[in-house]
């Protein structure tokens, strides 16, 4: 016999195929309690008020149900014969008649009373939940990671302009410095190029002997013009600033790395810390990323390009966000596919090992990972034939 389990604010009830009531628990028309129970729905738990009515019915029954997870449950705990239907005709006719249901079991509030009892129970599950959010590491570590896009986009911006603004006094040293850092670093510590000595940049900034031969050589011929004291404060300013934000950048990376260990360690084993941490943010979440299908993963981050290839026909892409691991971008352009599905397949057996069992076995993972990758570049040594595809022109539409 097919049994419909329908739940309300009220309580649980078990329907036929006709919509005739089998057998009813309900629940204590209180808010809190209303609230605790939906929230256990919505987890996929079984409440007391369900295990009462399947109790009742007993094993021998088809039970259909409108919840995955709430089937699973069943399953596990009564050994019963489930299907999932969802938004079945028997759960819709009762919530179209739900007074009716209500009346037919000896509960009879106002509709004024249910509405205030779904309203404060709504209010009460909703602060639980923003709440549990809130409280959960890998939301702190998807925020870190979206300060750290906004530093380093800062960071460019602000050395960029120090760049040329220092230019005015040092033109040369742009050419001779390639790290913002150390440029900022000779702008707010050491000043105009007048008051830059051979000593400081071996001392103060542990600059190698060479770097310090050739900026000190371009120092006696530069063609800068001099700067005033009080034209130099303000770019001074700013590169204490930037030097700060540099210190901040470097804190907020140790900070990614510690909080990825403590949440996902097989997954920092295999990708490390801060490819770690943005595969979780652009998944939304650890359980979310651990959901996905390993195909996904591969192209997380590679989204422009997938919606390129699905409107204009361009080759789809191989990779999104793994291309920054070093096993990826430092293949050959033919193997870089082949490594990155096979790092995707391994992420997505780390994700699940983090949120669904907590073992480490990153270990055997790295390991296997380092097999898979070494039997690629040995069976794909030499580049194919066949060059790629280029990527196809967009027509352009007359109108």
């Amino acid at each position: 016999m097919n049994v419909y389990l329908v739940s309300c604010i009220s309580g649980v009830f078990a329907l036929d195929e006709s919509g005739n009531i089998l057998s009813f628990s309900l629940t204590p028309a209180r808010d809190e309690e209303v609230a605790e129970r939906l929230y256990a729905l919505q987890k996929g738990e079984l409440t007391p008020e369900l295990k009462e009515v399947v109790e009742s019915l007993g094993q021998g029954n088809t039970y259909i149900v409108e919840d995955r997870q709430i089937g699973e449950a069943l399953k596990n705990s009564f050994n019963v014969e489930v299907k999932v239907e969802k938004g079945n005709g028997v759960a819709r006719l009762f919530r179209s008649r739900i007074r009716e249901y209500l009346e037919k079991v000896g509960f009879t509030p106002s509709e004024e009373e249910i509405k205030e009892l779904t309203k404060r129970a709504s209010l009460i599950l909703a602060r639980r939940k923003v709440k549990e959010v809130g409280s959960r590491r890998d939301e702190h570590l998807i925020q870190a990671v979206y300060c750290l896009d906004d530093i380093e986009e800062v960071l460019n911006l602000f050395s960029i302009r120090i760049r040329e603004w220092y230019s005015l006094n040092f033109p040369e040293l742009t050419r001779l410095l390639q790290s913002h850092l150390s440029y900022v670093r000779i702008v707010g510590e050491l000043g105009p190029k007048e008051e830059i000595t051979r000593e400081d940049l071996s001392e103060k900034l542990n600059f190698p002997p060479e770097i310090v031969e050739n900026v000190m050589d371009e120092v006696s011929r530069s063609m800068g013009a001099p700067i005033l004291e009080d034209d130099f404060k303000p770019l001074r300013e700013l590169a204490s600033i930037t030097l700060n934000l540099f210190e901040f950048r470097d804190l907020l990376r140790n900070y990614i790395a510690s909080l990825m260990q403590e949440i996902a360690p097989n997954l920092t084993a295999i990708v490390g810390p801060l490819v770690g941490a943005r595969l979780i943010y652009l998944a939304g979440g650890l359980e979310k990323l651990a959901r996905l299908p390993a195909s996904k993963i591969q192209v997380l981050g590679a989204e422009k390009a997938l919606f390129r290839s699905l409107t204009i026909g361009t080759p789809p892409p191989k990779h999104g966000v793994l291309f920054r691991h070093p096993e990826v971008s430092g293949s050959p352009w033919w193997q870089r596919g082949k490594v990155a599905r096979v790092l995707a397949n391994k992420v997505a057996i780390a994700a699940r090992a983090d949120v669904y069992t907590g073992n480490y076995i990153g270990d055997e993972l790295q390991k296997d990972l380092e097999r898979k990758i070494e039997e690629i570049r040995r069976k794909f040594a030499a580049p194919p034939v066949e060059k790629p595809k280029t990527r196809p022109k967009p027509v352009k539409k007359r109108r």
